[in-house]
């Protein structure tokens, strides 16, 4: 099969160099490109200088030191880039772009930061960064692996809104899609708040199917019968969204949802709830990557008609509990 020059330079561009030698043996067309191009492959990586604030770029070592962005010259691209998720970023990326062109990285997280006033007092400034939509910035910071954002120092207020916002966190270029939400507090037991939650993780209106991974971790409340309530309409929340759910390829393909706190309520609730199937400990061994997480203390499944499956491992470790959620599609043996 003979790829357009073109698009097999900018693959090439961006492999390391020591693969180009078996790169050469795929055939003639690749191995005269790279021979033709020596010169031009491949694109400068940047590895150290990762976390971006403030328009300037930081490295942590060996050093610790800073460079301003357009330092950097045209054509490289960051390994991995942090990005404070401000307004003031945002402004100072678009300034930069419109004069140099787009910033290129494998790995880009955006962050939400904490802003100090003039009494001292922290206070989240993601939310105007958010409004304008993070996946604008795909204009200005092309990741071509995985884009993460941060979410663990907003809001409850921003979270809410975030929740009803889910193509706020899309990506037309990234391999893979992560969004973190670490720990809400207990005033998110609200049970409206949770079908919203719903809707983000299964929400099937992104371009491509990229949609990797959701965490966030909660606190248990204080009695044991909202606890109840609450994971069993949790659960089949879950249960009645994947049914439903036209394009299960483009929703969260893994959700883990955690507390600070030893509880077996993740198990307990599932074997109480008939749409859920429990899976014998001898037939675990075909979840080797997942078994990897000692904590794990049973494991359940809900297959649709169309053979996607929806597996919840519960974890009830030393210090935690939670469930790690997984989409397989039909075509997996797992």
């Amino acid at each position: 099969m003979t790829i357009q020059s073109d698009n097999l330079m900018i693959v090439l561009q961006y492999l390391p160099a020591k693969e180009f030698e078996s790169h050469m043996l795929v055939n003639r067309q690749w191995a005269n490109l790279i021979l033709n191009n020596k010169s031009k492959l491949p694109k400068l990586e940047i590895e150290h200088y990762n976390y971006l604030r403030h328009g300037r770029v930081w490295r942590f070592k060996p050093i610790r030191d800073s460079l301003e962005l357009d330092h950097f010259p045209k054509g490289c691209y960051f390994k991995k880039l942090t990005i404070d998720a401000t307004q003031e970023m945002f402004e100072s990326l678009k300034n930069h772009a419109a004069k140099y062109g787009s910033i290129l990285a494998r790995d880009v997280t955006l962050l939400s930061i904490l802003n100090s006033d003039e009494e001292g007092i922290q206070t989240p400034s993601s939310i105007n960064f958010l409004n304008v939509e993070p996946r604008l910035i795909e204009d200005i910071v092309v990741t071509t692996e995985s884009l993460k954002f941060d979410m663990t120092r907003s809001t409850l207020e921003e979270r809410k809104y975030l929740f009803q916002h889910p193509s706020h966190f899309y990506s037309n270029h990234a391999k893979k899609v992560y969004v973190d939400f670490d720990r809400i507090d207990g005033s998110f037991h609200e049970f409206a708040i949770l079908k919203t939650m719903m809707g983000f993780i299964f929400d099937q209106n992104s371009l491509l199917d990229n949609r990797y991974l959701f965490s966030m971790s909660i606190q248990l409340h204080s009695t044991s019968e909202f606890n109840e309530n609450y994971f069993r309409t949790l659960f089949v929340e879950f249960y009645k969204h994947f049914q439903s759910a036209n394009f299960p390829n483009k929703v969260f393909q893994n959700f883990n949802l955690y507390w600070h706190d030893r509880s077996t309520i993740c198990s307990s609730t599932l074997e109480t709830l008939n749409c859920y199937s429990k899976i014998p400990i001898e037939n675990w061994p075909r979840f080797a990557k997942e078994l990897k997480y000692k904590e794990i203390q049973d494991v359940f499944e809900s297959t649709r008609e169309d053979g996607w499956k929806m597996i919840i491992f519960s974890i009830n470790g030393a210090f935690y509990g939670g469930s790690y959620t997984k989409l397989i599609p039909p075509d997996n043996k797992a």
